[in-house]
């Protein structure tokens, strides 16, 4: 963006001081509107000193077959004004559709001489390793990571496409170097992966050094094995042989949809201690974690590293959300070591079945519930737990009546109200219920009162004056 021109700027009137001006952008910025920043910064060049340093806080780049055209241009603003590097907050990374692109490309061109060549031009400047060959001039897709990983970030995220999964092992050494010091900046606080496959445990962890990591978010993410990392482990991670990584002890905040905690551990176990180390579930430790989102699965060896990681949490966790991803229809009913009451810190619980767009039949939904009923039956004692919330995501019929409303038997609800009206919960102050519905049924717009819902699934704790249930009903989007 290039500043108004002085012609542009008012000549004449009342102007205003610099630091009314900066007060007005803030509070514009503040709003997270940054359509009206960039109508701002036209006004005059008091105006666009300011918008413009709002404007380059965050940055979203847009990886795909225009990747070197837009990195030249941001480049080139670094380099007018290299001020704006220090402005620099959030980087958001997000390949799009990149992986598919190239499978595509590659299954066309693969008989035509020509149309490889052109092939792998295209792949090179992607930074893919598909390609071994090497041009003399620096790519300005590189030159822009490099510039970023010496920006005072604090969150940074690689985002693959929706619906087009991206397998991190097709960044070539160079691309993943400047990915991993853009991961090691020491000021960085979040970092956030998401639509990614056989991420390396060095990007995970980032190289040996100070570092402030509070946030790790995964969504829908896969790891490597380890043993593609171990050779620049070896050159690079010297600090951290035969340990697991330091980095990861400051986390405040993990959140893993879609993604096992299990093969997240043993990745790292893989690639920092070798194959034959102890079991994944003692060797790391988040001694400061107050807030965790974490995947119920089916595979006995992912739920026990699940339960190992709440033990060990037991005395800092303050928020903890539960995906049952299909493990309410296992049966499976060893749920002590999980035990509310060993959870001395917790004030939110969550449980939620996921994922949300796919609604449950009544069966599957009934098994939910009970799961649910069967956690909070884990108290042996009083907790301290605050607010409880349930997100549901139902399959209804336009024939269902009373008494199943909404297409549950309320006897499969009367077992959470049972517990809950237990001694166990004397601080609960909050009760949640999210059901959520396709858009086609349209049923319950006006058959069905949240109020008396309420009443029918919690009758006990409904009469609490301290406590008041409430039952919310969501509409998903046609195609979710």
């Amino acid at each position: 963006m290039t500043p108004p021109s002085p012609s542009l700027t008012p000549s004449h009137g009342v102007q205003l001081p610099q630091e009314v001006i900066d007060l007005i952008i803030d509070d514009i910025a503040s709003k997270k509107e940054r359509y009206i920043l960039r109508t701002c910064a036209l006004v005059s060049t008091a105006f666009y000193i300011r918008c413009r340093t709002h404007l380059f806080t965050e940055i979203e780049f847009i990886a795909d077959s225009s990747i070197q055209r837009r990195a030249g241009r941001l480049c080139k603003i670094f380099k007018r004004n290299p001020s704006l590097v220090s402005e620099l907050r959030a980087f958001k990374l997000v390949i799009r559709g990149a992986a598919n692109q190239v499978e595509g490309m590659i299954s066309e061109v693969q008989e035509s001489q020509v149309g490889r060549v052109i092939l792998f031009a295209i792949l090179f400047v992607l930074g893919f390793d598909a390609v071994k060959v090497s041009l003399a001039k620096t790519v300005h897709f590189f030159k822009l990571l490099r510039t970023i990983s010496h920006a005072p970030l604090r969150t940074f995220s690689v985002i693959g496409e929706l619906g087009h999964e991206f397998d991190w092992s097709l960044f070539n050494e160079k691309t993943e170097a400047h990915l991993l010091a853009i991961r090691s900046n020491p000021s960085l606080e979040t970092l956030e992966l998401a639509n990614l496959s056989n991420l390396p445990g060095s990007v995970i962890t980032g190289t040996p050094g100070p570092h402030n990591l509070r946030r790790l978010i995964f969504r829908n993410c896969t790891f490597e094995d380890g043993l593609r990392d171990v050779r620049r482990v070896r050159s690079e991670f010297t600090a951290w042989k035969g340990a697991m990584p330091s980095s990861l002890n400051q986390i405040t905040t993990l959140e893993m949809t879609e993604t096992s905690y299990y093969n997240f551990l043993t990745s790292l176990q893989s690639t920092f201690l070798g194959a034959t180390a102890t079991q994944p579930s003692s060797l790391l430790r988040f001694v400061d974690l107050t807030k965790l989102v974490v995947g119920l699965h089916r595979i006995v060896n992912q739920i026990l590293s699940v339960w190992n990681l709440l033990t060990s949490v037991a005395h800092s966790l303050e928020s903890l959300e539960l995906k049952d991803s299909g493990f309410s229809d296992t049966h499976y009913t060893n749920l002590q070591p999980m035990c509310i009451s060993r959870l001395v810190t917790l004030r939110h619980l969550k449980l939620s079945t996921y994922p949300a767009c796919d609604p449950l039949s009544v069966r599957s939904a009934k098994n939910f519930l009970a799961l649910t009923a069967n956690i909070l039956d884990t108290a042996s004692s009083a907790t301290k737990l605050e607010s409880l919330t349930i997100n549901l995501t139902l399959r209804s019929k336009n024939s269902i009546k009373e008494p199943n409303i909404f297409g549950i038997d309320l006897v499969a609800w009367s077992a959470i109200d049972d517990v809950l009206n237990s001694p166990n919960f004397p601080e609960l102050q909050k009760v949640v219920i999210n059901l959520f519905f396709k858009a086609d049924d349209e049923w319950w717009v006006v058959n069905s009162d949240t109020d008396d819902a309420s009443a029918q699934f919690f009758p006990k704790i409904s009469i609490s004056h301290w406590i008041k249930p409430e039952v919310k009903l969501h509409l998903l989007p046609a195609g979710k």
